[in-house]
């Protein structure tokens, strides 16, 4: 296809860091708008923490980027969590957060920050864990993460402060660690920080674009961290564990034979990742409705696409793969949602990513039902397109490298797969051992 110049450049950049997370966050938000800005304030208050410690600008950058993803495990994995007590759940989900995030490469230190950040300080014992270190800004984290759950954003912030104070006071050495419980107690005299973080804390995204403004990030880098996003996406259930790895990796293969560059297709994958994005707004019930939705419920389905629009349109250099994704449920004759947009305002990558949705829905397995043979399979492409639904073009290449796009699908359902069992069972692991010691080292 060529059709983005970007075929002959072996390695360009896509877009920069603080855009990702800025989309992380919309889409975390999705799942309970009630911590809303949750992720910005413990972000803002830890900063500032981290400054008044005197923290250097990179420790700084990871600390930001630590809080501002540290609740990503109770997200991907929050039924799992839920067989845990109030303690073991806060540590679960930290561990979690560490598995999901550590094979990206600029997170690999972000990881271990978030991995301890319920670690009690425990009066100097809290300084390691098992052999490893444990970083200031865990502790740092943990203690803002704390302040943040007490106050009420509905009452006024002024009259809560000597109550927060009296709490972190009381637990200087037990559960915060002293230096940190300092610095918070220095910089909470100002009556501005409190106003900040209790009604303007998205004045953290200006602090992080600068200090991420050297963080661009390539397309493979992108690549990899979408399939963060991905697991987020799907792992919530056992419903759609492999759905979005399915559904890249078709796509990608379709669009290989539509003569799309090597670049593009990789941009493909992004899109691939990311085209459910809105399903975490969508409540688990109707995800893993077993049978046929009710009109309201069909309704409800039906904004997920939006969601993914909009979580992704402000991501810059994602111009045409915020189309790619967030158009998969629109129709070439009009008829599709959420725009409602006909052939001539659907991209060549939309119309792929549509095919590869649909072919995904109907041949991957569900926990309800198997999916469909290759003679049921190819009818219902054959007659979604002679409906107008899908693109004559795109559908006839599925036809003709059908098993293809079926074993790439089913190469990446099965890691998909693995991976997500792999990860279930590490919570179990992480619930019986990791937090049984951390339990243990809390009570001595």
């Amino acid at each position: 296809m060529n059709g983005l110049g970007y075929e002959k450049m072996e390695k360009y950049y896509l877009t920069n860091l603080n855009d990702l997370l800025l989309c992380m966050k919309k889409a975390i938000n999705f799942i309970n708008p009630e911590i809303e800005y949750h992720h910005q304030q413990v972000a803002y208050l830890s900063y500032k923490i981290g400054i008044q410690m005197g923290m250097l600008e990179e420790e700084l950058k990871d600390l930001l980027i630590a809080a501002m993803l540290h609740d990503v495990g109770s997200i991907a994995f929050g039924e799992e969590l839920e067989i845990l007590n109030e303690g073991d759940r806060a540590n679960a989900h930290a561990y979690a957060a560490y598995k999901l995030l550590e094979k990206f490469n600029q997170f690999a230190y972000v990881a271990s920050i978030i991995k301890y950040h319920h670690l009690p300080w425990n009066h100097g014992s809290g300084r390691s864990f098992d052999n490893e270190r444990v970083m200031d800004q865990s502790h740092i984290i943990n203690l803002a993460d704390k302040v943040v759950v007490r106050l009420n954003r509905n009452k006024p912030i002024i009259n809560q402060v000597n109550r927060i104070k009296h709490y972190v006071s009381n637990n200087k050495g037990s559960l915060f660690a002293d230096r940190v419980v300092d610095a918070f107690m220095e910089i909470s005299e100002k009556e501005s920080l409190w106003l900040y973080l209790a009604y303007y804390p998205d004045s953290i995204n200006d602090i992080m674009e600068y200090i991420l403004r050297d963080n661009r990030l390539t397309v493979d880098d992108v690549v990899s961290l979408t399939d963060i996003f991905a697991r987020i996406i799907d792992f919530r259930s056992p419903f759609t564990a492999m759905h979005s790895a399915g559904v890249a990796a078709a796509a990608v293969e379709i669009a290989r034979h539509a003569g799309f560059s090597s670049n593009e297709c990789k941009m493909m994958k992004i899109a691939g990742n990311l085209h459910d994005l809105g399903k975490l707004k969508t409540p688990k019930e109707i995800l893993e409705k077993n049978s046929s939705l009710s009109e309201e419920e069909y309704n409800i389905m039906k904004e997920h696409s939006f969601y993914t629009y909009m979580a992704l349109k402000d991501v810059s250099g994602f111009e045409e793969i915020t189309k790619w994704a967030a158009f998969h449920h629109e129709k070439m004759n009009g008829n599709g949602y959420p725009f409602h947009l006909k052939a001539e305002m659907l991209p060549i990558g939309a119309r792929v990513m549509a095919v590869a949705d649909i072919f995904t829905a109907i041949t991957e397995d569900r926990p309800y039902r198997k999916g469909m043979a290759k003679n049921d399979a190819l009818k219902v492409i054959i007659d979604k397109t002679n409906d107008g639904d899908i693109s004559k073009y795109i559908s006839t290449i599925l036809i003709k490298y059908f098993d293809e796009v079926v074993s790439m699908r089913e190469k990446a359902a099965d890691k998909a797969i693995k991976t997500y069992k792999s990860f279930t069972e590490q919570m179990k692991i992480s619930q019986e051992d990791v937090f049984a010691m951390v339990a243990e080292k809390s009570e001595s």
